[in-house]
This record gives C-alpha cells, sequence and structure tokens, in this order.
C-alpha cells in the first residue's frame, strides 16, 4: 500500500471516530437537557450562553442546536 493511502486512510479513520464522538455528546447532552425540562427553555437558553462563554471557538450550542440535542435524546 502506498504511503498516501495509509495517510488517507489514517484521516479517515480519525474523522470518523471524531463524528461518532460527537454523537455521542450530543445524545448525551440531550438526555442532560430533557432531565431539566422542568427548567422549559430557561434552561436551554442559559445553557447555551454558559456554553458559547466557556467554549468560544466550539460552534453547534446555539439554542436551536441544543433543543436538536433533546429531541434527538428523546426519540
Amino acid at each position: 500500500m502506498s504511503i498516501k493511502k495509509e495517510v488517507s486512510n489514517t484521516q479517515y479513520a480519525i474523522m470518523k471516530q471524531a463524528n461518532k464522538q460527537f454523537i455521542n455528546l450530543y445524545f448525551r447532552l440531550g438526555k442532560i437537557i430533557s432531565g431539566n425540562s422542568e427548567w422549559d427553555n430557561k434552561f436551554i437558553d442559559n445553557l447555551a450562553i454558559e456554553l458559547k462563554l466557556e467554549f468560544p471557538n466550539i460552534k453547534g450550542f446555539s439554542v436551536i442546536n441544543l433543543k436538536n440535542m433533546k429531541r434527538y435524546y428523546i426519540t
């Protein structure tokens, strides 16, 4: 097998594993959000703000995305 093929295969495996980890993270966050549903949207609104402040370089923690994570967990 060529060196280029080895590098390419490794890059693909790394991306595949990273995507798997993000899917698992979204499921776990959805579970936490669902468990705090008694706070309704206030919890999600506050969580979105906190995550944006704590992790400013990471996108994907908007209110809409957090609600989608909750839906993902529920389904």
